[in-house]
């Protein structure tokens, strides 16, 4: 899965049309209807919303346009440099870099107008304070048209690009126009690239996937590049370079033997040579391809001999340190769970060697030894005080806890409150047990005048006790 899908970003509107979102939006979302009789606060507050959500609108628009594109910067290198030779990155740049200065300008043009809107002092003033900062809001939006369209066409352009994810296993094909590598990525990959008798049939980069010994292959169709130099290749030649440049991958060079591609075997053995440095530290294969047109065994001697100089210079492994018989057994791509690639470097030894080297000098430097400080008098009072500064906050800390210690309540705070036994009920209970056992005398009996309701509540004076 490729780690920039460029077909998320979302449609750059022209700039007639986003005016025309945003103050549609305005209208539809804020109130629409004010009354002169209403205070002066209420109908400022009015208009100031207006321009205040017409400001968050633009603003947050076109922050979602220069956040969604690809920065330079963050991006792999290849589609960095891929970037610039199709898009031109100073021209890129420059128009998100308006698009952010429009954006701070309609922020301010926003926040100045709300200023005004605090004074307004009428309907009629406020009203067109609103159309004023609108208006100039959309004017700064109109002069970017140009950055708009020319943004709207790179998003178009990227959606369109292949997704190519640079970290995983990958071969590129390469060579002159019309030499095959087309016809060579529809047979071992799902790709559907148009072919055609003629060159540059390819104008971009393509891409397939295959499976090879249970691992996934991406595999990479170049347009065909041309033998002359760099400064004079056009933008379809540099795309194929711009990926041999920086895609760690296999390369597989295509040599066209029979000619058919309107190239002599001399121009593509110079064109090999030429970019040979953007193969280094890549696994290199040459391909000869329509040999069933005529093998190379049929070819001139004088070809041939180029072939086979070729191989012996570029193709040929000199093994020194290996037996012959080992020389050339096929290397596993893992061992026992790791990548053989990574263990692979023939001056290992002699830099680890360097290494230990230069320690040993570092220890015997005393690179590494604590270096011994002596205090003056003036140091040592100062460290004597630092460490009475620590004993007494450490006291004082003691007595803190300690004084905590001490207030805490008495009772726990995980103790269960007491139930209540006594009630008026309890009481009115026992006053007429009381009464029926002959303990109390009724006061209806002791004073006429008063009375006492038993099913109420008894007070101090309703009753009186008389001893037996």
């Amino acid at each position: 899965m490729s780690l920039y899908n460029f077909k998320k970003i979302a449609v750059v509107p022209t700039a007639k049309d986003f005016i025309d979102i945003i103050l549609s939006k305005t209208q539809r979302k804020t109130p629409t209807v004010v009354h002169k009789h209403y205070k002066i606060t209420r109908i400022r507050a009015f208009y100031m919303r207006k321009v205040k959500f017409t400001q968050q609108n633009f603003h947050d628009r076109l922050s979602r346009i220069i956040q969604e594109f690809p920065k330079l910067d963050d991006v792999h290198p290849f589609y960095a440099d891929l970037m610039n030779v199709l898009y031109d990155k100073d021209h890129y740049k420059l128009g998100l870099g308006q698009l952010n200065t429009a954006r701070h300008l309609i922020d301010n043009v926003a926040k100045d107008y709300v200023r005004l809107l605090k004074f307004g002092d009428s309907l009629y003033r406020c009203k067109q304070l609103k159309r004023a900062a609108l208006g100039r809001m959309a004017t700064i939006m109109k002069r970017q048209a140009a950055n708009l369209t020319y943004l709207e066409q790179v998003r178009q352009h990227l959606a369109r690009l292949p997704s190519i994810d640079p970290y995983t296993r990958t071969i590129i094909i390469c060579g002159f126009p019309n030499v095959g590598k087309s016809s060579f990525i529809n047979k071992i990959t799902r790709a559907d690239v148009e072919v055609q008798p003629y060159a540059f049939t390819t104008k971009s980069l393509y891409v397939g996937h295959t499976d090879y010994k249970y691992l996934r292959w991406q595999v990479i169709d170049t347009p065909g590049i041309l033998d002359h130099p760099l400064e004079e290749r056009n933008v379809i030649e540099m795309q194929a370079v711009t990926a041999l440049a920086h895609l760690r991958a296999a390369i597989l060079y295509v040599v066209d033997i029979s000619e058919q591609c309107g190239h002599s075997l001399e121009e593509q053995i110079s064109l090999f040579e030429s970019i040979k440095p953007l193969f280094s530290n890549k696994p290199l294969i040459v391909v000869l391809n329509k040999m069933d047109v005529i093998k190379p065994e049929e070819l001139a001697p004088n070809k041939k001999k180029l072939i086979e100089d070729l191989e012996a210079r570029y193709l040929k492994k000199n093994y020194t340190d290996i037996p012959e018989e080992e020389r050339y057994d096929p290397i596993p791509e893992f061992w026992e769970g790791h990548n053989i690639a990574d263990y692979i470097d023939p001056e290992i030894f002699e830099k680890l060697a360097q290494l230990e080297k230069e320690e040993e000098l570092r220890e015997q430097g005393g690179m590494y030894e604590a270096p011994k400080i002596e205090y003056d008098e003036t140091m040592r009072e100062i460290r004597q005080l630092a460490v009475q500064i620590r004993n007494k906050k450490a006291v004082l800390k003691d007595e803190s806890r300690l004084v905590k210690q001490s207030t805490k309540p008495v009772m726990p705070r995980n103790t269960r409150a007491r139930e209540k036994t006594r009630s008026t009920k309890k009481l009115r209970d026992e006053m007429e047990q009381l009464v029926s056992q002959g303990h109390l005398v009724s006061p209806q009996n002791t004073h006429a005048s008063s009375e006492v309701d038993i099913s109420g509540d008894l007070s101090p004076s309703g009753c009186k006790e008389t001893l037996t």
